[in-house]
């Protein structure tokens, strides 16, 4: 199985997601010590005007890049196969108010994978104070080298 056959990309506008409600509620009984046993959550933030991310601790060691830095190193540090696609993603939510999510693989320097999902939505009223904002979900295990299952 190749690394992006099980990655999920989607966009949506936000007009489409005007019906939704917020579940509150269910947000107030989530265990986060529970969670924690499963991942790692980080928010960030970009300027959509500047294309400047803006990440934690957290996310900046994970992509192994600045914790202030362009769209291009972010990606770069994904697996080859899911760039275009996350590259289109980012086009898209710079255009107009959307909500995404998409999944993939950090490459390490070292050969390691690291898996990471991606929740955020754009905020586009004008483009001096657009923003474009969301969450890094790290699952704790890490994916051995792919070359190491090669035959």
């Amino acid at each position: 199985m190749g690394l992006g056959q099980w990655f999920v990309f989607k966009v949506s506008s936000k007009s489409s997601l005007l019906t939704l409600q917020p579940h509150t509620a269910s947000l107030q009984n989530i265990d986060l010590e529970l969670l924690a046993n499963y991942c790692q959550i980080e928010d960030w933030y970009a300027s959509a005007e500047s294309g400047i991310f803006t990440l934690g601790d957290l996310s900046s060691y994970q992509h192994n890049i600045s914790s202030s830095c362009g769209l291009l190193p972010l990606i770069n540090s994904y697996t080859p196969e899911d760039r275009d696609r996350i590259t289109e993603i980012f086009d898209v939510v710079c255009a107009q108010n959307s909500t995404f999510s998409y999944s993939t693989t950090i490459i390490g320097t070292d050969g390691h994978e690291q898996p990471v999902v991606v929740i955020g939505e754009s905020i586009i009223e004008n483009v001096s104070e657009a923003i474009i904002k969301g969450v890094f979900i790290f699952p704790h295990f890490h994916k051995e080298p792919a070359q190491k299952f090669r035959q």
